[in-house]
């Protein structure tokens, strides 16, 4: 769903003030306590605009992480454009997912709050953001296949849902801890040694190479 075009006509400014209004209300509270009434009265319009613009809550609250993904692809793609070798450029997206929060705040409030929220509810609504996730890094998995980064024998499109999936349950398990958002976004050190510890193993395997052979010895015995 997006906003009608009634919305979308509206001048710059009060779009920008209805936005503001919406990302205070639902980076504050989980999202079944958030209300319309609160982002009117903030936004300083009447209720029954508000329905004019969105269908309902939801419709807002998809419009905004439309916004933040697109905003953050900029920064993934940045990554991707400096041609350092795939499994750099898997690294690089995490730093680069936390530059993202640095540089907006406000946005990123709304992610770490988002990742609060009920597991189901979050999977729902973000469904179509996920398969474009994905999407991003199966793209980025293929490019490093054909330059000789990738074993070719990975099936690019299931590595897409395993780092995807990673990265969900790596933020998930840091938030669950005794960090706040302030320390993932600011104090990213612990964190960023948590994803280089995940990534390790997704690029060297638990298998110990000197017990099996080495790893070419090991495909060719799979049959690759």
């Amino acid at each position: 769903m997006l906003p009608t075009q009634t919305f979308f006509n509206l001048p710059q400014g009060k779009q920008k003030r209805v936005m503001d209004a919406a990302l205070a209300e639902f980076a504050a509270k989980p999202f079944h306590n958030a209300s319309v009434a609160s982002i009117v009265e903030a936004a300083d319009i009447p209720r029954g605009s508000f329905y004019q613009y969105f269908e309902d809550l939801e419709d807002l609250y998809l419009h905004l992480f439309e916004i933040i993904g697109k905003k953050k692809r900029l920064y993934m793609q940045e990554v991707v454009s400096e041609k350092k070798g795939a499994m750099n450029q898997i690294r690089s997206l995490y730093s680069a997912g936390l530059q993202f929060a640095r540089d907006h705040p406000k946005l990123a409030s709304l992610g770490i709050r988002f990742f609060r929220e009920d597991r189901s509810f979050r999977r729902r609504l973000i469904a179509g953001f996920e398969e474009s996730s994905m999407q991003f890094l199966q793209d980025m998995l293929i490019s490093g296949q054909e330059a000789g980064e990738i074993d070719p024998a990975v099936d690019a499109e299931t590595a897409a849902f395993v780092l995807h999936s990673l990265n969900v349950d790596v933020v998930d398990h840091y938030l669950e801890g005794p960090h706040s958002a302030e320390e993932l976004i600011h104090e990213s050190s612990e964190y960023l040694s948590l994803v280089n510890s995940v990534l390790y193993i997704i690029e060297q395997g638990l298998i110990h190479d000197d017990e099996c052979g080495g790893g070419q010895l090991r495909n060719q015995e799979a049959g690759g």
